[in-house]
């Protein structure tokens, strides 16, 4: 033991947590944008992980920082090693990157039967686990409960959730369900895009300034 016990104490929590996000909140009530989109994409991955708030403490945050030579919250380790901040976090689990580190399972991510795939004529493509496959019928909705509304009908509809709805790493909240002819459905509220009154989404518009 060193002469400053928080810092052991940070040590010890990322060696002894495969997979360890030290955050703003929890992962129920993320306290900032960066770190909801962290508990998203590690929650999109289906993988367990452990989180420190570093709120509580001021002090936290300061150990943590010069433990690791990384000065942003959140801040993400698996065995033992820093992955990064909510940018890294974001980048690596669009590449499938992440989803191989975490070892998340290999039917990560939203990914259809084939047969839908031969359905709509175009081709099934995986990707590693835990990005982002094959092609899957969305719908948008309004709010959150709208969209757990939406799913437990379509379960009493005869379809089979396969993505219970979470918080996702972009703010919104989704959840899937395959259809009763097996086509795969994303039901997702997204609060950075319009919803038109005949359900249209109008995209941001990335190239401004």
């Amino acid at each position: 033991m060193s002469e400053n016990p928080l810092r052991d104490a940070i040590s010890e929590a990322i060696s002894d947590n495969d997979i360890i996000l030290f955050m703003k909140g929890t992962p129920e009530g993320p306290a900032c944008g960066f770190s909801a989109r962290a508990v998203g994409v590690l929650q999109a991955l289906d993988v367990s992980f452990a989180s420190v708030d570093i709120l509580p403490d001021p002090r936290i945050r300061q150990e943590l920082s010069e433990l690791s030579q990384w000065p942003t919250i959140p801040q993400l380790f698996v065995k033992g090693e820093l992955v990064g901040g909510s940018d890294i976090i974001l980048e690596m689990y669009e590449s499938g990157e992440l989803g191989d580190l975490v070892g998340a399972p290999a039917d990560g991510g939203t990914a259809p039967a084939p047969e839908a795939a031969a359905d709509s004529g175009l081709a099934d493509t995986r990707v590693p686990a835990g990005g982002f496959g094959g092609i899957t019928l969305a719908h948008n909705v309004r709010s959150a409960a709208e969209v757990d509304e939406t799913l437990a009908a379509a379960e009493r509809a005869g379809g089979a959730i396969s993505k219970p709805a979470a918080a996702t790493f972009y703010g919104g909240y989704a959840g899937s369900f395959t259809d009763p002819d097996g086509h795969p459905w994303e039901i997702a509220y997204n609060p950075g895009f319009a919803l038109a009154d005949d359900g249209s989404l109008t995209l941001p518009d990335f190239g401004a300034a």
